[in-house]
This record gives C-alpha cells, structure tokens and sequence, in this order.
C-alpha cells in the first residue's frame, strides 16, 4: 500500500459516512487504504457497500479518544 488513512470512529454515523466519501473522491493514483478504527462504539460503523478502495474495521474494546484511535489503527495499517 503507499497511503493508508485511519479514520477514528465513535457512534457518530454520518460523520463517518461523509469522511469516507471525501476518501473515495480523491483522485490518487497510487495504492490506497482505509482503516476504521471504531473507538469502544455502541454503534456499529456504516461502511459503503461497494468501496473505492480496500476499507476495514478495527476495534478498541475502551474509549481510547481521537488520537488514540489514529494510533490504534496504524498497526494494523500498510502504508
């Protein structure tokens, strides 16, 4: 992969769906990742059904906060 995004994710649907727009509308030609990280959420995280790009969840049993997630999903990350 040469890019992977982390996108922090905590009960909060929408926001979420419009990040993952703004992702798959980038005009990148290289490799390109996405990582959800659902921080300790009630709600499950809605993903588009057919993705520009390889998207997948990762989750945090505890509320690990914004930068938290972002450093929960690099791990699991490529790029």
């Amino acid at each position: 992969m040469d890019i992977s995004v982390i996108i922090p994710y905590h009960n909060e649907g929408i926001l979420l769906l419009r990040a993952l727009d703004s992702v798959y509308a980038q005009e990148f030609s290289g490799s390109v990742e996405v990582v959800v990280v659902d921080d300790a959420s009630y709600v499950k995280p809605p993903l588009a059904s057919k993705p520009r790009f390889p998207t997948r969840v990762v989750r945090s049993d505890t509320s690990l906060f914004a930068a938290g997630a972002r450093n929960r999903g690099v791990p699991d990350s490529n790029g």
